[in-house]
């Protein structure tokens, strides 16, 4: 029996975003869980443009003469009137009361609704809307999104292996700082937190894209805006000015088209090693700075890296961060609960080494595709979720990976010994780890 919310989900074919928090830990980015595999099937066979026929389903005229056989016995010709049709799998399917469950299971099987729509509403409905009166069969429209997958994900990964080198000249954005009172117009959400939206917005005159966070002024907000106009980084997002109207700030940023990380692992699963290293690399030069300028982030994780054009990646998102002095150590419970270290979850004080436990679970999300302890963790609310994360690592449990053995042993030195430590003192640097084998081993 579907939940009220997943009924809204299988008529509309809408994702649902809880975004907000409670008592500091943040329950952004909350989708609801996959459908269940009929529902699955059945709000796509709802959203689809045509009929669907048996060579849709089945493969072979082997396959599909077999299931009507099952179904309709010596009787199959009967049923159709053009006997090439049926020869040809050209029977549009018909949801009777007999076969109604065999060919929804059938349909949640492909690979095109397991693999690539996964259960998610709004991939069920984005997929379905390409079944159109052209498409030869579902078994084309699948080859064809494997294709475009594999050059969208190469291309991704020459962008970024190609990424302008650490050290080198990146323009300053003094350049590009919007001036005061000129006329600009709001586009489509990019995304949505605890404490406002941000939007992609243009400039009417000259048609400048930049991306414009819109909260309500206080001095929370103020502090995010102080961070954003001292932090000058190329692997930070840089700040391009801001405006007060009324009660409502707007923060004007850097426009990042390509999306956060996460997007790039809804799209294509889980990244290769030597990209991955490529990419803790640029994460890792990001951190370092702002350690240096005494930041803590607290609230790093894949939905909050951004990537550029070039394939330069960006920290994004300082609603959580802070300014702390050498020496000093934050108490706040704050953050994502799944990238949380484990000193702050049991309320001890932390520094600059509990962003180094974050970016090691952001590193396994990147090698997984998954969030960390997705697979260790059982609780759907966020605060059970903390819970049960306190308790494992009070065992000495570690956010795991399902095939830890297909890693270099670098690589899982570099995770798992040097970042996923449970005590502070033991996790290397941001200095440090940009000096580990793992990230020195690429051509």
């Amino acid at each position: 029996m579907l939940q009220g919310t997943e009924r809204l989900c299988l008529l509309f074919g809408s994702r649902i975003h809880v975004q907000t928090s409670f008592g500091g830990i943040k329950t952004d980015n909350l989708e609801l869980k996959p459908l269940q595999p009929r529902d699955a099937a059945q709000l796509f066979l709802y959203r689809v443009h045509r009929h669907l026929f048996w060579k849709d389903l089945w493969r072979t005229k082997e396959e599909w003469m077999e299931r009507a056989a099952d179904w309709y016995g010596d009787a199959a010709y009967a049923k159709v009137a053009d006997r090439k049709r049926l020869d040809l799998g050209e029977v549009p399917i018909a949801l009777e009361r007999g076969n109604r469950e065999q060919v929804l299971d059938t349909l949640a099987a492909m690979p095109l609704l397991s693999e690539f729509c996964q259960g998610i509403p709004l991939r069920l409905r984005q997929t379905a809307e390409r079944v159109t009166s052209s498409l030869g069969c579902l078994w084309d429209l699948l080859e064809e999104l494997q294709e475009e997958r594999d050059r969208g994900r190469q291309e991704i990964q020459r962008r970024i292996l190609a990424s302008p080198a650490a050290g080198s000249v990146c323009l300053r954005r003094s350049s590009s700082i919007r001036q005061r009172g000129s006329q600009w117009q709001l586009g489509k959400v990019l995304g949505q937190g605890a404490h406002g939206v941000v939007y992609h917005a243009r400039d009417t005159i000259s048609g400048e894209s930049f991306a414009v966070k819109v909260t309500e002024d206080s001095p929370e907000l103020r502090g995010e805006l102080e961070m954003y106009q001292k932090l000058e980084h190329e692997h930070i997002v840089s700040y391009l000015g801001h405006e007060v109207q009324g009660r409502q700030l707007y923060i004007f940023l850097e426009y990042m088209p390509e999306g956060t990380l996460r997007d790039k692992i809804q799209e294509f699963g889980a990244f290769q090693e030597s990209l991955c290293s490529a990419l803790a690399e640029q994460i890792l030069l990001g951190l370092e700075y702002l350690h240096e300028q005494q930041v803590l982030h607290r609230d790093l994780k894949c939905s909050n890296l951004l990537l550029d054009v070039s394939g330069r990646v960006k920290i994004s998102d300082f609603g959580c961060s802070r300014w702390i002095e050498k020496g000093d150590q934050a108490k706040t419970l704050i953050g994502s609960p799944y990238w949380l270290p484990p000193e702050l979850l049991v309320g001890d004080s932390y520094d600059q080494a509990a962003d180094i436990w974050s970016f090691g679970c952001t590193v396994v999300e990147l090698l997984t595709g998954k969030i960390p302890w997705s697979t260790q963790v059982t609780a759907d609310n966020p605060l059970a979720a903390a819970h049960q994360i306190r308790m494992l690592t009070a065992q000495g449990q570690l956010p795991s990976a399902p095939d830890v053995s297909n890693l270099s042993e670098e690589c899982r030195d570099f995770v798992w010994n040097s970042c996923l430590r449970v005590q502070p003192s033991e996790r290397l640097s941001s200095k440090s780890l940009l000096q580990h084998a793992w990230l020195k081993q690429r051509p």
